[in-house]
């Protein structure tokens, strides 16, 4: 769909978390579609959100989410992976009895995404689209499984989060760095050749750039700089994406200068540390 999109040229973090979901427990979702469905659960592991269905006499299996405080009318983003036997996966946005939905078999789910993926797109399009009356206060998650009886398959969602704008960070003008680093203690031993290493786990990583801040058609360099400080501002983790990474980071420094007889010009670094609610694992890596 023309207002879903899955790939992004220009790096950018998200800015002004409206609400965000990691699954980091499950008790506020409902299952609502299981009539056609054997075998159908959802479970966390406190990071990941999996929805699982065998195919019985239809294909569709769906878990409501209800929002709750404010409602919601901004930019969302996803991020999910698909195992085999998946056709669709879609959301539905509801305002009271209106909805809307997005799908997501335009291409991005054959033959399936192994990996996690990042998918953004706008409430308010979604809105004049669907007619709603203005903010979402329900979601409804549902995937799709091949129509063969017995066929089985996943879904998992690593969260879903509302936010004001996706922030770009253009004009880097260094090659960004992601530091990745081991405890690692050697100890040594009497009478033994060599030391014995002992692990002790893992540094957070940590992704730094920098770049310049200069006055365009989307920005002055005044507003690229207020950004900046209000991402640093917010004290929580955002969604960070470039053409090598994309994780939750929280930007915990920043450095803005002004040189001296250049007007609307700021050179700034950022060091970005990598967060994840629980232990890291391969799909915090996007490994498959």
């Amino acid at each position: 769909m023309s207002y879903l999109v899955s790939t992004h040229n220009t790096p950018f973090i998200t800015k002004g978390i409206l609400f965000r979901n990691d699954f980091v427990d499950s008790g506020s979702l409902i299952e609502v579609s299981t009539a056609g469905v054997t075998n159908h659960t959802f479970y966390t592991d406190g990071d990941v959100l999996t929805l699982t269905a065998t195919r019985f006499i239809s294909n569709s299996y769906g878990v409501a989410l209800s929002l709750t405080g404010s409602p919601l009318t901004n930019n969302f983003a996803i991020r999910l992976s698909t195992g085999s036997n998946i056709t669709d996966f879609q959301i539905y946005f509801y305002s009271g009895s209106s909805n809307t939905f997005v799908s997501f078999n335009n291409g991005f789910l054959s033959p399936g995404l192994p990996n996690f993926n990042v998918f953004t797109g706008s409430i308010n399009t979604l809105m004049s689209i669907g007619a709603l009356p203005g903010w979402v206060d329900r979601l409804v998650f549902y995937l799709y499984l091949t129509p063969v009886a017995g066929s089985s398959g996943s879904v998992l969602i690593d969260f879903i989060q509302s936010y004001n704008e996706n922030f770009p960070l253009r004009y880097i003008n260094n090659s960004a760095s992601y530091s990745l680093k081991k405890r690692v203690i050697p100890i040594d031993a009497p009478m033994r050749e060599q030391q014995i290493i002992q692990v002790l786990g893992s540094e957070s990583p940590v992704v730094d750039l920098d770049g310049v801040f200069i006055s365009d058609l989307d920005f002055t360099a005044q507003n690229y700089r207020d950004k900046l400080i209000s991402v640093w501002n917010e004290g929580t983790y955002q969604w960070l994406q470039t053409d090598f990474i994309g994780a939750k980071f929280i930007l915990d420094n920043v450095s803005i200068d002004e040189l001296p007889g250049i007007p609307s010009y700021y050179k700034w670094t950022g060091q970005f540390k990598q967060y994840t609610p629980i232990s890291a694992s391969g799909q915090n890596y996007n490994l498959s």
